[in-house]
């Protein structure tokens, strides 16, 4: 203490015997130059910011070199009829889009039919505009309208809400997501997204929590700010009886708190006899933990009955408000266990609810504007992490198409700490925090895909720039015009300006739906992507074409290695959207991209088409896979779980290049035959029940019988029948 006094005493003779010169200058707030300075300097602090997240953003993309990103603007939207040749019954003929452009919306002239080249987003359902447009009007919303529109976010398949982090990111310091020897338990018992989930849903909403917890801290608030205004001012009659019921209220909560830790403390009594009889080494624990029960309720029953005590010795005016407070305090702190159980986030299962300061309290009337504006705080309290970028991107893997669907930029937090270096605190970054999670590290980037709606609202939200993949805008902008406004916009609705297509004749179609000459003319460039955006949109959806009608899918367009190998990957793309079993999404065109690097054998469209293809083929695949990495045990199990039908199939290979067709053919039938047994060829033998196969006694006499039979006799009734 006396070393840091002398020190400091020293510093200030230094001061002024050098008049100040001995110190760094710091700008004078007051100076009008000094204030230049820091304003430019606070700008070039924004710029290098703004291009450090530019950089990291192409990173993710895994851009070609020379390639930029083309920033664009939210302007408004319009509708296009829908070009399709489904014979389906739904009436929806028209797509809502959204319209993007380069021109900033106070910068367009209003007062002429102004034209402006944009690019058109096409919507897939109500609910992505309406979202959008409560997110582009940022006004504040209350918590019954709010809820209703979280459950639009979250019931989105495999959109924004699935794909987040939740797993790997969770803020979790009591290590939760590990066992007792300190590995990390499967992802899917993980409780992150449980927590984020319960949120939109309103759970521990702030200033609304009617925990035992938060409601002292209520009551005890309201105290402290009747005391401030009333120090000065004599009590009426309505502020004693307002003082009282407070008072009683105070009253209650305590004797709550002691009836819990009468019932506790029984529990422990419980404990402690059952481990005297059958686990004697946990009894001094438990009597620990008994003891620290026992003198929590005693010191509760002396606070409830030194409150008592003023209120029989004095009137009502002169209620001991101090205590009371003392008390309110108290509970609070027991229900998280004085802080060993405070929640690291709001709806953390398994912890306390969280205490709400004043200012929650204040703000809880109307805290948020829009489901997006909800996101942003989970990812910023549960997650430690904060959006730095919004992306559109091309999403089909078809040549010539063009399908946008969007992606956000995550960037980690990094933890703080404070040191102490010369007597003088510093703030630095804590490179070894991870918050309980060992997979996420401060600076870490993560990119997630979304709808593209999502990505222009969370854009929006987060007041981060919107970016467009490069080549887009050249490939898929049209010219469009404002329709103008006979009123103010006042409605959500009307919050998007209206547009309108120069073209009339403009419409927009499904990605991978066939076009003539005619349609391609007065198609729009970017088509809507193929994807399932709500978990409700299926029940009003007709039954695709060519869906199978029964257990198993009848459709096998790949029945050889051969065929497998003559696909590219946008083969491949098509034949997992024409086969009826594949229900996924297929990968975007950057996940392609990155894996060509480092690719060494299958890739994601591998993943996702080998097991779908024929069983024997598949087989074939993966030996040539092993053999390439060189993994000799799969190759072994591969080769002893060969089929009857397989070793057929290559039987009559080995026969046809040798010349003998007799023996091909007859292999051949042989593997005809196989496959005519089995209910689902493209499945493994043994993974569904093999009583769903056909018995091959029975099938064998059925086609002896069938070749005897004169199937002339029977004029057309038996065409088509083996």
């Amino acid at each position: 203490m006396i070393s840091s006094m002398l020190w400091r005493c020293l510093m200030a003779a230094l001061f002024l015997i050098t008049g100040g010169a001995a110190f760094v200058a710091r700008p004078n707030p007051t100076s009008r130059d000094s204030r230049l300075l820091f304003a430019s300097s606070r700008a070039l602090d924004v710029l290098q910011e703004r291009q450090t997240r530019l950089a990291l953003v192409e990173a993710q993309l895994s851009l070609k070199k020379g390639a930029s990103l083309q920033e664009i603007l939210v302007s408004g939207q319009l509708r296009l009829s829908i070009n399709t040749t489904s014979t389906s019954s739904n009436t929806d003929r028209y797509r809502s889009c959204v319209v993007l452009s380069t021109r900033e919306e106070q910068k367009l002239d209003r007062s002429v039919d102004e034209v402006i080249p944009a690019v058109l987003l096409p919507l897939t359902s109500p609910a992505q505009l309406k979202l959008l447009s409560f997110a582009k009007a940022s006004r504040p919303l209350s918590k019954s309208v709010l809820l209703g529109l979280n459950a639009l976010l979250v019931n989105r398949d495999g959109a924004l809400f699935d794909n987040l982090p939740w797993s790997l990111w969770s803020v979790d310091p009591q290590e939760r997501n590990y066992d007792a020897a300190r590995n990390p338990i499967d992802a899917k018992f993980h409780l992150g997204k449980r927590d984020a989930y319960n949120r939109l849903m309103g759970k521990d909403w702030q200033g609304r929590s009617l925990s035992i917890g938060n409601m002292a801290l209520r009551l005890k608030y309201m105290l402290e700010r009747e005391q401030d205004e009333e120090k000065d001012q004599e009590q009426t009659a309505a502020s004693v009886q307002e003082a009282t019921s407070k008072f009683s209220l105070a009253q209650r909560i305590l004797e709550v708190q002691i009836r819990e830790l009468e019932m506790d403390l029984a529990e422990w009594d419980y404990q402690l006899a059952v481990a005297r009889n059958n686990q004697p080494d946990q009894v001094e624990e438990l009597d620990q933990e008994r003891q620290s029960c026992q003198t929590q309720l005693e010191e509760n029953r002396e606070k409830l009955k030194a409150l008592l005590e003023p209120v029989e010795q004095a009137d009502e005016a002169s209620t001991p408000t101090g205590i009371i407070i003392s008390i309110l305090n108290e509970v609070a702190d027991w229900t998280t266990d004085y802080g060993k159980n405070k929640a690291p986030y709001r709806g953390a299962m398994g912890y306390a609810p969280l205490l709400d300061t004043i200012d929650d309290i204040e703000g809880s009337t109307l805290p948020y504007t829009s489901p997006y504006d909800v996101l942003k705080e989970i990812l910023d309290d549960q997650l430690n992490c904060e959006v730095i970028g919004a992306v559109l991107e091309n999403s089909s893997l078809l040549e010539g198409t063009l399908a946008l669907e969007g992606a956000l930029i995550l960037r980690r937090k990094t933890a703080q700490k404070t040191i102490n270096l010369a007597g003088e605190e510093l703030t630095v970054n804590d490179q070894d925090e991870d918050f309980g999670n060992q997979e996420g590290k401060g600076g870490e980037t993560m990119l997630v895909e979304c709808d593209g709606d999502e990505a222009l609202a969370m854009a929006l939200t987060c007041n981060v720039p919107i970016h467009l993949e490069p080549g887009v805008w050249d490939r898929a902008n049209v010219l469009v015009s404002q329709l103008k406004a006979e009123k103010e916009a006042t409605h959500i609705k009307d919050v998007l300006p209206l547009w309108k297509a120069r073209n009339p004749e403009l419409t927009v179609r499904n990605e991978g739906d066939a076009q003539t000459k005619e349609t391609q003319e007065t198609s729009s460039p970017i088509q809507i992507p193929r994807t399932t955006t709500s978990l409700f949109d299926s029940i009003f959806e007709p039954t695709p074409e060519g869906a199978p009608s029964g257990m198993f899918p009848t459709d096998n367009p790949i029945q050889s290695l051969d065929q497998y190998d003559e696909l590219n990957d946008e083969g491949k793309a098509r034949t997992l959207m024409t086969i009826s079993n594949f229900n996924g999404k297929l990968p975007r065109p950057r996940v392609l991209r990155k894996e060509e690097s480092t690719r060494r054998g299958m890739n994601t469209l591998d993943d996702l088409l080998v097991p779908l293809i024929d069983e024997s083929a598949r087989r074939q695949y993966l030996m040539r896979d092993a053999e390439l990495r060189g993994d000799t045990e799969t190759i072994e199990r591969l080769q002893n779980e060969k089929t009857r039908r397989q070793l057929a199939k290559e039987k009559a290979e080995v026969a046809r290049a040798v010349g003998d067709e007799d023996a091909a053919e007859r292999w051949e039938a042989e593997a005809e035959l196989y496959g005519d047994l089995r209910a689902d060829v493209t499945q493994d033998e043994g993974a569904y029940s093999r009583f769903l196969d056909r018995d091959e006694w029975y099938e064998r006499s059925r086609r002896a019988q069938a070749k005897k039979l004169d199937k002339k006799k029977f004029g057309t009734l038996l065409d088509g029948i083996e």
